[in-house]
């Protein structure tokens, strides 16, 4: 490797940093960079007034977004809700299969079955109901 290389003097990572040394301090955050770009102002005519006026980059664009609206682009006035309104909530179904759980609750041997999939009984409790032991080998 030349002394000419642009890796001359610089540091291996340290051990375990795959990724990389990160930002250098003191370098704009790249939401910094936009705000500060997006707030630059020029002489121009405000497409919505026809006045000419100072008008930031970011004012420029919400025009463009609504003057597309205006012309009846369905995403430009979808978006320009969003903004305003907030975006509506979805709703999402899910379907789980639950399968019964047998415990021995008082360490007798006598076990409940709890079954999620049962229908509830009346005054709204889910069933439960006592299942009898089974041994492993028939005692016939």
């Amino acid at each position: 490797m030349s002394s000419s290389s642009s890796f001359a003097g610089k540091k291996p990572f340290e051990k375990g940093n795959k990724i990389g040394p990160g930002r250098p301090k003191g370098a704009e955050s790249s939401t910094t960079r936009l705000k500060r770009l997006l707030g630059i102002t020029q002489l121009k005519e405000n497409p919505l007034t026809g006045i000419v006026e100072q008008i930031t980059l970011a004012e420029q664009m919400d025009c463009a977004i609504l003057l597309k609206a205006l012309n009846g682009d369905v995403k430009s006035y979808a978006e320009l809700l969003d903004r305003f309104e907030g975006k509506a909530t979805q709703k999402i179904q899910q379907e789980t299969t639950l399968k019964s759980v047998v415990i021995d609750v008082t360490g007798d041997g006598e076990k409940i079955k709890i079954d999620p999939n049962q229908e509830e009984i009346e005054g709204g409790e889910s069933q439960f109901y006592l299942e009898e032991e089974k041994d492993d080998v028939d005692n016939n």
